[in-house]
């Protein structure tokens, strides 16, 4: 008999883009808040799901938006904010939130 793997279309993390430039990437397997360096934004990943909690633009439109398991994608023009949900290469090594933040915020 044969086995399959049912998820490997599953997303596995988010990419977070800030201007243009890729800023985060975070794991999806994890419950975690992350706060935009810069801005009033801040995304919610709970159950392998991301959403934004918190924006300080005019229009919220993002708030309706959601990046998960199934893909996605979230967007705030406003403060030119992209979080896309990625599916994981097989060598990528994914960060915890908190130690990336400690990573970015250590470095020059």
């Amino acid at each position: 008999f044969m086995i399959f793997r049912t998820d490997v279309n599953v997303c596995r993390y988010i990419e977070g883009f800030s201007d243009g430039k890729l800023v985060e990437t975070l794991s999806l397997e994890e419950n975690t808040v992350y706060t935009v360096a810069g801005h009033d934004f801040s995304i919610e990943i709970s159950d392998g799901n991301a959403r934004v909690t918190k924006t300080d633009c005019d229009d919220r439109t993002c708030e309706s938006m959601s990046a998960g398991k199934n893909g996605g994608q979230i967007v705030c023009l406003p403060n030119k904010i992209v979080v896309r949900a990625k599916k994981a290469d097989s060598n990528m090594v994914l960060l915890p939130a908190i130690t990336a933040t400690l990573l970015k915020e250590n470095l020059p």
